[in-house]
């Protein structure tokens, strides 16, 4: 495939002509003294400081390239290395944002509605949860499993008084004529660690399935036999 075409050109990004990473280069280091400073606490976390750095040398030729040639149309391109960072630059952000969309769109959610539920904690939990990878994996398998719970018996109780008004009058049991249905759904749980303000926010984002009723398949019944009965009790 060319790399250029007549109706499409390559353009180079330029994150240096950026406000955010002028900004950033500028006041950095002033900013990094300040936050080590007595009076200010210990200083920013070593994850933090390292994703900052990194950003100013995302997307310059001068720190890495890889060179791409085309054998139909003979031109050379040079790609800059990325930093891919997973909480500052914005274009790594957003072309991760962008993979993830389209990889669950394409090949991980069903054609089925879709909801989203948000669980926020109180500052004390955000702070615990956000410096412990541990804890947050436990919180958010907590926070899914209880919420598919929750929307199983739900549809579980609706499904089952729909079928009890729907047989109202029969003289059949009940037991023979109520089907026993069971609920399947699914979730896919983002966690996000900022807010709007851009501070420490740890909080969960929770796409849920749509649930699906099918009808539980009861076990047959085993015929009674006395003369396999007997058999199995002289082998044992």
């Amino acid at each position: 495939m060319p790399l250029r075409s007549e109706s499409h050109v390559r353009r180079h990004r330029e994150p240096e002509r950026g406000v955010l990473h002028q900004a950033l280069l500028t006041h950095l280091e002033t900013f990094l003294e300040r936050a080590r400073a007595p009076d200010s606490g210990q200083g920013l976390p070593r994850f933090v400081e390292r994703e900052l750095r990194r950003y100013l040398e995302c997307g310059l030729l001068a720190h890495g390239f890889a060179r791409v040639h085309c054998s139909r149309c003979m031109r050379d391109e040079l790609v800059a290395f990325a930093c891919k960072g997973r909480g500052f630059c914005p274009s790594c952000c957003g072309r991760r944002m962008a993979d993830t969309a389209a990889h669950l769109v394409d090949h991980v959610l069903p054609q089925a509605p879709v909801r989203q539920w948000v669980i926020s904690f109180p500052f004390r939990i955000r702070f615990l949860l956000a410096s412990s990878p541990r804890m947050c994996a436990a919180m958010r398998g907590i926070f899914t499993r209880t919420l598919l719970r929750w929307l199983e018996q739900r549809a579980l109780a609706a499904a089952a008084e729909g079928s009890a008004r729907s047989h109202l009058g029969d003289s059949e049991p009940a037991a023979r004529r109520e089907p026993q249905f069971a609920a399947r759904s699914g979730a896919v749980v983002f966690a996000q660690r900022f807010g709007s303000a851009l501070n420490l926010n740890l909080h969960f984002h929770a796409l849920l399935l749509g649930l699906r009723l099918r009808l539980a398949e009861r076990a047959p019944r085993a015929e009674f036999s006395a003369e396999r009965t007997a058999h199995r009790c002289r082998r044992r």
